[in-house]
């Protein structure tokens, strides 16, 4: 699923430690009861992180509705996307809300008084009218993505690793990422043949230049590491037709001789 591994959190934990961040990456929720019972139990906070697992659900319950404090992004590649920048974020807690208000608004909560050092955070009126005109069709969209994402597994998972849906999981496939020792001739092979495909991600977070300083490097976070190097993904969208997902499935089959 390359989210969170639940049974490695506990040992990454420091006295340093405030809080989880559970990304559903690609498209799906992470373990999120687990999340939350070691975040109690070690008494940190947890924010999801649904910029491409929102539509998704987890156990009959939807992404970035399990903690305190969920975000989802509505950048237009996303599963619910906007025609520019923009974003959510969702909380239960008045006293959140309140602040991440403020925090918004330049850190205003009244105008010209500045209590916190913010940002210009506000969705504008065009890329609300876009959401709201959208989010009728969306679940139609959730559902032809997952079953364009249901076909590309089933045609190419003898040939590459396709993605695992959890159990007790639906996916959204804001990506439909693959996985071959061969990634970067795999990407050339579809380049040539006009069929788009993008890596998501090439460089992990700890190897990132603004981390650096906090001592990771090669070698730390092998898993991600080995990813990083194997996986691309391949065109996704609700409007793709299944002309153009069969030359998809044909290309990537071809690379492979079969």
């Amino acid at each position: 699923t390359y989210n969170i591994c639940t049974d490695r959190i506990e040992e990454a934990v420091t006295r340093n430690t405030r809080g989880i961040i559970a990304v559903g990456l690609y498209g799906q929720c992470p373990e999120m009861e687990a999340i939350l019972s070691i975040a109690r139990e070690l008494g940190l906070f947890v924010i999801e992180d649904g910029a491409q697992s929102f539509g998704a659900e987890r156990n009959g319950r939807r992404s970035c509705g399990w903690p305190q404090v969920g975000t989802t992004s509505f950048f237009p590649s996303k599963p619910l996307g906007c025609y520019g920048d923009g974003g959510m974020v969702f909380t239960s807690d008045d006293g959140v809300a309140d602040r991440i208000r403020g925090l918004r608004n330049h850190g205003q909560w009244e105008r010209y008084r500045h209590r916190a050092i913010g940002i210009n955070g506000r969705l504008d009126d065009l890329q609300a009218a876009v959401l709201l005109g959208k989010f009728p069709r969306f679940p139609d969209e959730v559902i032809a993505r997952a079953t364009m994402g249901e076909r590309y597994t089933e045609r190419l998972g003898d040939v590459v690793g396709v993605p695992a849906v959890a159990p007790g999981n639906t996916h959204v496939f804001a990506q439909y990422t693959i996985r071959t020792p061969g990634r970067d001739d795999l990407v050339a092979h579809l380049r040539e043949n006009e069929i788009p495909t993008a890596v998501h991600y090439p460089i992990p977070l700890h190897q990132q230049e603004a981390y650096r300083s906090l001592g990771r490097g090669k070698g730390d976070f092998p898993e991600s590491e080995a990813a990083a190097r194997e996986v691309v993904s391949l065109p996704m969208s609700a409007f793709l037709s299944e002309a153009d997902q069969d030359e998809v499935i044909r290309q990537v089959r071809r690379f492979f001789g079969k």
